[in-house]
């Protein structure tokens, strides 16, 4: 990212904190988990993914928010179904994988870094042409 574009997404960002929410952003953290998320993805590069990791980092909601790494391994752990469409896969193995997690918040960020390493670490892809994985 060239230096000029991130000044001017700052501005932007910090814009919309002030505009929309009167500089105070702690209080996305307690509404309910709908109007969080479409509040946190008024900002720009902020999807559903990026909400719900907010929102479980701070402790405010129950959601399992994860990279695509940690959806990899939830996928071939069997959980969710894996579609072309990745909002939807990560919805499917997001809710899946909530089901059988405990409804403690803080939990829920332990759980997401280890899915996070492992999911670096032994769920990759193999290559186009290469064999199958290991």
């Amino acid at each position: 990212m060239q230096p000029e574009h991130r000044a001017r997404r700052m501005a932007e960002v910090a814009a919309i904190a002030e505009d929309e929410f009167d500089g105070n952003l702690a209080q996305v953290l307690t509404w309910d988990y709908a109007e969080a998320v479409r509040a946190l993805r008024r900002f720009p590069s902020v999807a559903e993914p990026g909400a719900d990791r907010i929102l479980m980092l701070c402790g405010s909601h129950a959601v399992l928010g994860m990279e695509s790494n940690a959806l990899r391994v939830l996928c071939r752990l069997g959980y969710g179904e894996e579609t072309k469409n990745y909002t939807k896969t990560y919805r499917s193995a997001r809710d899946d994988a909530m089901a059988e997690l405990p409804s403690a918040p803080r939990c829920w960020r332990r759980r997401r870094c280890s899915f996070a390493s492992t999911g670096k670490k032994r769920a990759r892809r193999p290559r186009r042409g290469a064999g199958s994985a290991p």
